[in-house]
């Protein structure tokens, strides 16, 4: 009987684990099954408030560790690939980051089913979407932070989702689907526990009264300036050959030919390229500084680009950083801007200094240090602002909010997603540009090394995109706008923090010891 009951556990966690991947690989990008994910934390919610909470937890990791596995694998090949590690190293080494972000939905799971324990079912269910978001956000910064894979990325291509952006942002929505994913859950229920529960459904229906006032009222909005075109280069270049100092010719000599196409096509107020797209420091004189200026004269046109950067710090130190450069037409130097929130492992090595070791576990981990300040730079002879946003900054709304309360009226993603490969994570990184767009009310432009590059409009609609591998210019009308980052500049800021300040304030009730007998599992 035992060995039954076992074998039957065992399942549930197994059909748990599957079902989390499912979500992963169709719900998410490149998948389109967006109603899947917006629903996949119903079943597991309902299971919860029907289970002891061991039980729910484990459940919570199965499905956890599932849906990290389908949905980040390509750290891996990353991993293998450019970090110059053996697949039995890397493979590991993703499984132990993928058990640590299944920890969240466990941790859920967990809370939720001693709620329905020690409170009933109604508690568990009207809490759950303040655990779910509350989790979210900490995952979101803790440890530097890694958000990917939340609710909002696999809707960003949904009007519906993306026209409540400028009023609660990502978070908000996040919170709301939540809500919705307690009614999906209340139907899972036995009758018995479904009447005891009724009064939960007032969790959904007070969020689809926040939706029906949303989609009534005017949406906030921001202030046309005036329309214009961007310019998008995608150099495509290898990941292999771009710091290799033989290629830097081929690799200017590229830039160069795909910017002057652009200008037999139009003439565009700036041209963007992508993060370090020119690789040499263009702050001294040398070849990769003249190349450039070059370019720009030869364009007659403002460039915005990536390069690397160097900062003299006290003690007659110096520090490289990840920077974004503006120059004129004339090739001057216009403003610079350098990467605030890091890669680690990728631009840098946590730790270093404590454990040296640590260091030598991959050979491409970079030695950047961060920016000190978010704000734009200008470019053209009218004073207009580009906000930039660099690779892994586009997934943190907060900094493209800060770039358009700063001045910026048009917002610019740099980034080099060669690490990836041709995997999923392309799309998966380009579905928060839709929603740093919309949050803000500002058009986008998105300029990447091997695709996917794009135009998006201040509502966060796809305007123009390139292809993976794609090596490619192009010209796209843009408007530039001015905006004080909206309503969600407000209100998005505390949802996560409220929920998580929330959550453990739960915790710390439920973890007491429980007065009612466990249920049987």
């Amino acid at each position: 009987m035992e060995e039954t009951a076992q074998s039957w556990r065992d399942r549930r966690l197994l059909l748990f684990a599957a079902f989390g991947a499912a979500v992963a690989l169709f719900g998410f990008p490149p998948g389109r099954l967006w109603l899947l994910a917006l629903l996949a934390p119903a079943p597991l919610i309902a299971f919860s408030v029907q289970n002891p909470p061991k039980a729910a937890a484990r459940a919570g990791f199965a499905y956890g560790f599932g849906f990290f596995s389908g949905l980040i694998y390509w750290i891996a090949y990353t991993l293998t690939v450019f970090g110059y590690l053996h697949w039995v190293i890397s493979v590991p080494i993703l499984l132990l980051f993928v058990s640590y972000l299944a920890l969240y939905p466990a941790l859920f799971s967990f809370g939720v089913s001693r709620l329905s324990e020690n409170g009933g079912p109604k508690w568990a269910l009207a809490a759950a979407p303040i655990l779910w978001t509350g989790l979210e956000w900490a995952r979101s910064y803790l440890f530097t932070g890694f958000g990917w894979g939340d609710i909002p990325q696999a809707l960003w291509r949904e009007r519906w989702a993306l026209d409540l952006a400028p009023s609660v942002g990502a978070g908000g929505v996040l919170f709301l689907a939540l809500c919705l994913n307690v009614a999906a859950a209340w139907l899972f229920l036995p009758g018995k526990e479904k009447r005891a529960s009724a009064a939960a459904l007032a969790v959904p229906a007070a969020a689809l009264t926040v939706l029906g006032v949303l989609y009534s009222t005017e949406k906030p909005a921001s202030e046309l300036v005036r329309k214009g075109v961007a310019g998008i280069v995608q150099g495509n270049i290898p990941q292999g050959s771009k710091w290799e100092p033989t290629q830097n010719d081929a690799i200017m000599k590229r830039y160069r030919d795909l910017t002057l196409k652009l200008t037999g096509e139009g003439k565009a107020d700036f041209i963007l390229w992508p993060e370090t797209a020119v690789p040499g420091f263009v702050q001294f004189d040398n070849f990769e500084k003249r190349a450039v200026e070059a370019a720009a004269k030869a364009a007659k046109t403002p460039l915005i680009f990536g390069a690397p950067a160097v900062e003299a710090v006290p003690g007659g130190k110096r520090q490289d950083r990840n920077g974004v450069f503006s120059i004129s037409e004339t090739g001057g130097i216009l403003g610079r801007y350098d990467k605030v929130h890091l890669v680690p492992f990728g631009e840098y090595v946590p730790l270093a200094g404590i454990l040296p070791f640590i260091s030598k576990l991959t050979q491409a981990s970079g030695d950047f240090r961060p920016g000190t300040a978010v704000f734009p730079v200008p470019f053209g002879k009218e004073g207009l602002k580009a906000g930039p946003l660099v690779c892994f900054e586009s997934i943190f709304p907060e900094l493209a909010t800060a770039q358009a309360k700063a001045g910026a009226e048009i917002l610019v993603v740099l980034t080099n997603d060669a690490w990836f490969g041709n995997t999923s994570a392309p799309e998966q990184h380009l579905a928060y540009s839709a929603w740093r767009a919309a949050e803000n009310g500002l058009w986008l432009a998105r300029a990447a090394n091997t695709g996917i590059s794009a135009v998006f409009d201040g509502q966060g609609e796809m305007i123009s995109s390139t292809k993976l591998d794609e090596t490619v210019s192009f010209l796209a009308e843009v408007e530039y706008r001015r905006s004080d980052g909206l309503l969600q500049s407000k209100l998005s800021p505390l949802t996560g923090p409220f929920s998580l300040l929330l959550a453990i304030v739960i915790y710390s009730v439920i973890l007491r010891p429980s007065k009612k007998p466990g249920k049987k599992v």
